[in-house]
């Protein structure tokens, strides 16, 4: 007998359907992993379990032991518990993390004690939970408010976890520990789990089966091995062809078009970058590896001069940027340009595209005439793969892939001699990613730019990047080709990120 059932589920929104006829079933101590892209209807399956979707539209069964639940609310937090994606947004940010456990106790009338909370948070991996029960969400980190939202969802009790897209938005060493916690909880505790992601390495690393879905229907359903291995879903190969793969062995021998030497950052008295020196030439890629806190992200930023450095010098093609005026380096500007991790707040939800894009030409070319700037803008829309009428449209309009494609548009029109990306991929799904990834293969090949390439995901950065440089606590750990980073790396923290990646 299945712990979990769920036949012929439906949801519909107005008369637009995003779960169609969905059946798969759980067992106990088992855990399913449910994978597909952003809009595949993976979350609204899950969480219509808990009738936590707002729509009258749904229709099929849920059987909890077999027997037959009508009322889904009954089974939240008691016998099923969900964890979401972003802590943060989650958890209260005016109420200590001990109260807020202790309100699911509360809730369910269950009677408890403080050493009942500790005893939870211990069980989540705080080694000091007596000094946390106190603190407020934004005294933790990513990793440890996560433990938190496992701790509420685990005081229960309950048969049934779902884990939806837990680990999207930690860095990879975090990633491996959350996952290895839920290992050890479902061992513990013989939870069942039902684990959400649109990463299928990630996926392949807990579940038992998987099922994949598209368009709001399970196109393929089986163990892990025979998915991973043997797919037989056009849809599911494509899923696992676009995971990065393989490691750029590609030199650059041409000439060095940006020095920074000795940079250093200090926010007060913490120093986030400290005493860092790179050298990216011309048409390459240097990626810049590290957890979150790393300073690998201030590094880029005061390389832009959009944080204060305390020390060091930043040389662009031959010309030392402190050593220009204001002005002269606003025109300066041009040749180095960023791209940010999330194109929606970085886009201005008030102008359309075409004007998003050309308004760096406004800035730096104001000798050109507008239909000049429109027309170049309009090329820059063809250049990264989409329809010129998706000009008129505004940011909101567009999916996570389009917008970020419109950013790097922003910065290529520019003719810069550098591109920044921070963390480019890291809210996109696996397919999209791909595709970013190959456009911006491919804009480096045709415009001659050179990359500076942040990110906490390793894959992403073996696959793009020409050398990559480590950064752990403001300081560079080790520096070298990716090749040699990811078959012979020197250092033990540098061993410590692969394990934990792959």
């Amino acid at each position: 007998m299945s712990l979990l059932k769920i036949e012929n589920l439906s949801v519909s929104f107005g008369g637009r359907t995003v779960v169609d006829d969905v059946s798969f079933e759980l067992d106990k101590n088992e855990t399913l992993g449910i994978v597909g892209e952003s809009g595949s209807g993976k979350t609204v399956s899950a969480l219509s379990v808990l009738g936590l979707v707002r729509t009258t539209n749904i229709t099929g069964k849920i059987r909890l032991e077999d027997a037959v639940i009508e009322h889904t609310e009954k089974l939240r937090g008691k016998d099923i518990a969900v964890i979401f994606q972003e802590p943060m947004t989650s958890l209260n940010p005016l109420h200590k993390i001990g109260a807020q456990i202790e309100e699911v106790y509360k809730i369910h009338r269950l009677p408890h004690t403080k050493e009942d909370i500790l005893e939870l948070l211990s069980l989540v991996g705080f080694a000091d939970a007596g000094a946390k029960i106190n603190s407020y969400p934004h005294e933790l980190s990513g990793g440890q408010r996560q433990r938190v939202m496992i701790a509420m969802a685990l005081a229960c009790r309950p048969k049934i976890l779902i884990a939806d897209e837990p680990t999207t938005a930690l860095d990879v060493l975090i990633q491996a520990q959350i996952i290895q916690l839920l290992k050890d909880l479902q061992k513990k505790m013989g939870l069942a789990i039902i684990f959400i992601s649109h990463d299928l390495t990630l996926v392949e690393r807990l579940a038992d089966k998987i099922a994949v879905m598209k368009d709001g229907r399970i196109v393929e359903t089986g163990n892990k091995d025979e998915i991973m291995t043997c797919p037989k879903h056009p849809y599911t190969k494509m899923l696992l062809s676009s995971i990065p793969k393989g490691t750029n062995d590609q030199k650059r021998d041409g000439k060095n078009i940006l020095s920074v030497k000795n940079l250093s950052v200090k926010f007060g008295d913490f120093t986030a970058v400290n005493d860092i020196s790179l050298e990216l030439k011309s048409k390459e890629t240097l990626g810049i590896l590290g957890e979150s806190g790393s300073g690998k992200t201030t590094l880029g930023m005061a390389i832009l001069n959009l944080v204060d450095k305390t020390g060091g010098t930043v040389i662009l093609d031959g010309c030392n940027l402190d050593d220009l005026s204001p002005k002269e380096m606003r025109k300066k500007r041009k040749d180095i340009q960023v791209v940010f991790q999330d194109p929606f707040s970085s886009l201005n939800p008030r102008m359309t595209i075409i004007n998003i894009i050309k308004e760096g030409l406004d800035a730096h070319f104001p000798e050109l005439t507008k239909e000049e700037k429109r027309k170049m803008a309009l090329n820059a829309i063809a250049d990264v793969g989409l329809s010129g009428d998706i000009g008129e449209r505004f940011p909101h309009e567009l999916s996570g892939g389009q917008r970020q494609r419109i950013a790097i548009a922003r910065a290529v029109i520019l003719k810069p001699k550098v591109i920044i990306l921070d963390e480019p991929t890291s809210a996109l799904d696996v397919c999209i990613q791909s595709q970013i990834l190959d456009l911006l293969k491919k804009l480096q090949t045709k415009h001659d730019i050179a990359y500076i390439f942040i990110s906490h995901d390793m894959r992403v950065v073996r696959s793009i990047a020409n050398r990559i440089i480590i950064m752990k606590n403001g300081i560079k750990i080790e520096e070298g080709s990716s090749s040699d980073i990811f078959t012979a790396p020197k250092q033990e923290y540098t061993k410590m990120l692969i394990n934990a990646a792959f």
